[in-house]
């Protein structure tokens, strides 16, 4: 009786699992490919969160784009407002599932996937690292 009420709390704490805490602060994430798109996010206790991304072909105004993000489980998810015609709106997606404080404060980075909602449901790989 007590290993069936044993393996019952283990699935259910497992069915509940915690949602992955994001630690306010200044993050790039840096494309694996070609290493040419860099994205930095301030992301902000009160969960709000602004973006800024350079690519070798994009110029992003400098106020970048503002909103909030929420995690859920291992997923983040960020919702912002951008001051750039044609994507006014943009959806960021990163799966932090290999991240751990450690391994985000290294110097390699972990690499996550990532989707730009903007550009594509296709998650891509960028090196996520933890700067400030």
């Amino acid at each position: 009786m007590k290993s069936l009420f044993a393996i019952i709390t283990l699935i259910t704490s497992l069915s509940f699992a915690a949602d992955k805490i994001v630690e306010p602060g200044i993050y790039t994430a840096t494309d694996v490919e070609t290493s040419t798109i860099v994205a930095t996010l301030n992301m902000r206790a009160n969960k709000t969160v602004n973006l800024m991304l350079a690519a070798p072909d994009f110029e992003m105004p400098a106020e970048g784009c503002d909103g909030t993000y929420e995690v859920t489980g291992n997923i983040m998810a960020a919702q912002m407002i951008c001051p750039i015609e044609g994507f006014e709106k943009m959806d960021v997606t990163i799966d932090i599932t290999p991240v751990t404080p450690e391994s985000v404060r290294s110097q390699n980075g972990v690499v996550v996937d990532v989707i730009f909602g903007a550009f594509g449901d296709e998650p891509a790989k960028f090196v996520l690292r933890k700067i400030k």
